[in-house]
């Protein structure tokens, strides 16, 4: 039987597990995701966000397995950390979790400037720290996207950067880049998940979901940056493809699909035999539309290094991170070209004017003197929620991240079952049971109210 959940407002202090006391500001463009204020000093600011509205079962399973996740992951430096928690008072009046706030995301950031060839590295390399500790416990990201990679120390003035250096500025701290929003974290199945951009063609074509669909959105990603260094006004890969308003999601995901298929020849491979890609064609244009928009040889070999429509064959997080592209901090027009794959070895050591693109939904704010001024004021102008994406909306509805069982009926040493939810996926398949270990000490107990 659905629920109704109470809602978050602006002045409602409320208390954590660990006696902190918080007051919500500002709802950050959807009603469960909210700001708020460190309630004894007002100083700092911090992410509380309860279930969604869809997540309207009793005990609001989707939002314990978030929870899960953050508990399992909350020691890890490229993953969002959770700070503390808020119980639930009745069955409407839901938990809550409290996240650091980040500066931006890097879909905002990439809209402000170009990255330098050391930022991007660097940015790219803490989020494959973040998919490694995912895989490492068995378990698929599923839902990588530049509006779920949060950023600190991100100077958006071209000014205040040199974009085209291949070493960080000593005069400013790194750029930090971690992991948001493990509402989707699963173990391997077979289904249909993932951003319609950002999608494995194995998840389009055979619904298979693996880490190797997360390294495929992480490929994506880079590729989408680099051609950003090459031409600023450059939307991204697929990303045109998703922009027209009176375009459903089916239509959108057809066109996706077709693109990847024509892009990357997948025809003519034979992983995808029986596919239904006889009459998609064969360009595997890819590479030369890459090179047409400026993007330098050696990075289009890297790319197609991990960009290889063959899970199997696609390297993992850790073969990555050792590669010699990360570890090098090379001017790509001070070295030879070479479009082999095979140059990507193993190291020995470890603008002018934004593109038109709409708002992206769950952008975290920059932490400017307004925003600091709306929460210490006793009078605050409530901003209006900035437009979502009705595909990223859409996506969402497609999605359900697989369900947590015995939530916070024990302590953290017992198992916590993995189990399949009828409607995970949005295609037929089976997914396979596994169990996560949430480590030791006390863990959620909320009793009754949980269900």
């Amino acid at each position: 039987m659905a629920i109704t959940t109470i809602q978050m407002r602006e002045g409602k202090e409320l208390v954590g597990e660990n006696g902190q006391r918080y007051l919500l500001v500002q709802a950050m463009g959807q009603p469960n995701v909210w700001i708020a204020v460190d309630a004894a000093t007002q100083e700092k600011l911090y992410i509380v966000k309860q279930p969604s509205d869809d997540d309207d079962m009793p005990g609001w399973p989707r939002f314990q397995h978030e929870m899960v996740m953050h508990e399992l992951f909350k020691e890890h430096d490229a993953i969002r950390p959770q700070l503390d928690r808020i119980p639930p008072t009745s069955h409407a009046d839901p938990p809550k979790l409290v996240l650091e706030l980040l500066q931006t995301t890097l879909w905002d950031a990439r809209r402000k400037r170009e990255f330098s060839d050391a930022e991007l590295k660097q940015v790219m390399r803490q989020i494959l720290l973040g998919l490694q500790e995912v895989h490492q416990r068995g378990l698929v990201y599923a839902d990588l996207k530049m509006e779920n990679i949060l950023l600190s120390n991100f100077v958006p003035s071209a000014s205040s950067s040199t974009p085209s250096s291949t070493s960080p500025n000593p005069s400013k701290p790194d750029i930090t880049a971690k992991l948001g929003d493990l509402g989707i974290v699963m173990s391997p199945m077979r289904g249909t998940v993932q951003p319609l951009a950002y999608r494995a063609p194995e998840v389009y074509f055979r619904q298979e979901i693996t880490p190797a669909a997360d390294i495929w959105s992480w490929g994506l990603i880079y590729c989408q940056l680099l051609e950003a260094q090459a031409s600023f006004q450059n939307s991204g890969l697929y990303d045109e493809l998703l922009q027209g308003n009176g375009t459903g999601f089916v239509q959108k995901e057809l066109s996706v699909r077709r693109a990847i298929a024509k892009d990357f020849d997948l025809g003519g491979v034979r992983y995808y035999d029986g596919c239904g890609l006889e009459g998609m064609g064969r360009e595997g244009g890819q590479w030369e539309a890459l090179r047409r928009k400026g993007v330098g040889e050696r990075a289009i070999g890297f790319l197609k290094w991990i960009l290889n429509p063959v899970p199997g064959e696609r390297p993992t997080a850790e073969q990555i991170l050792n590669s010699e592209w990360l570890a090098s901090t090379f001017r790509e027009d001070a070295t030879p070209a070479s479009t082999s794959s095979s140059t990507i070895t193993p190291s020995t050591t470890t603008p002018a004017h934004p593109p038109a693109q709409k708002p992206r939904k769950n952008s975290e704010p920059s932490l400017v003197t307004k925003l600091y001024n709306q929460i210490t004021n006793t009078k605050r102008d409530r901003s209006p929620d900035s437009e979502s994406s009705s595909q990223t909306r859409e996506e969402q509805r497609n999605v359900r991240p697989t369900p947590l069982t015995d939530f916070g009926a024990r302590e953290a040493d017992a198992a916590v079952n993995v189990r399949e939810q009828k409607g995970v996926t949005d295609r037929p398949g089976t997914a396979r049971s596994s169990s996560v270990d949430v480590g030791t000490g006390t863990f959620l107990n909320y009793g009754g109210l949980m269900g």
